[in-house]
């Protein structure tokens, strides 16, 4: 058995919550983040029971595997085959004014056979959406449908550049790609929408896909 050494000093130690303290976690029953209050034998009250798998284990996971699990969170993408030298494929992210929710977007990611240029604008004006891209929930067993929208060769101008970045291409195996994030995440409210923009820079018709990864609340 290891015994710690009690003159040794363990960094960044979160000390345990202690008799009638409030933690937070996730109700399975109705799939919401909550309180729950520890009992006299510092335990999870009855009703924490439900933060507890059927095994007695307590879940704690990253947001976004719960709003998986919560079928709240959605992905879309599509692949530009055989884009010209200088041209760009477009795609538009698009929260509707009347949807009631915000959607955080993930990550955008990008990739792309040959060089690119990437450019990501905010709240462009928008002449065409395009065709829809194909979406799905996260959670093959979730009924839930994306209040959002992602579609593919989008009309538009305008917009504030939020985002620039370069694709390195390269021939397979090689091929390396890229993820396109605009900081750890970006919230889109209501009314809000992006355009991703790929740009061909290979000397030479390429195939190129991006891919839309987000939850709504």
């Amino acid at each position: 058995m290891a015994y710690e050494n009690p003159s040794y000093s363990v960094p960044n130690r979160i000390p345990l919550p202690g008799l009638g303290s409030i933690v937070w976690g996730v109700d399975f029953n109705s799939k919401e983040f909550r309180p729950f209050k520890l009992n006299s034998i510092g335990a999870l009250s009855v009703d924490a029971g439900l933060l507890r798998f059927e095994d007695g284990t307590v879940a704690i996971v990253p947001r976004l595997f719960y709003k998986i699990w919560a079928g709240q969170a959605f992905s879309a993408s599509y692949i530009f085959e055989g884009v010209a030298d200088d041209d760009a494929a477009t795609a538009l992210f698009e929260n509707p004014s009347d949807s009631g929710k915000t959607a955080t977007i993930i990550a955008i990611e990008t990739v792309s056979f040959g060089q690119a240029h990437v450019r990501i604008y905010r709240n462009p004006t928008i002449a065409a959406a395009g065709t829809v891209m194909p979406t799905i929930n996260l959670n093959m067993s979730s009924t839930n449908s994306c209040i959002c929208s992602a579609y593919q060769g989008t009309s538009w101008s305008g917009g504030e550049l939020a985002h620039q970045t370069v694709l390195p291409g390269g021939s397979r195996p090689r091929a390396v790609g890229d993820l396109a994030e605009i900081g750890e995440s970006v919230v889109i409210p209501p009314g809000f929408t992006l355009i991703v923009q790929i740009t061909n820079k290979s000397g030479a018709a390429t195939d190129m896909s991006v891919r839309f990864i987000w939850w709504e609340e």
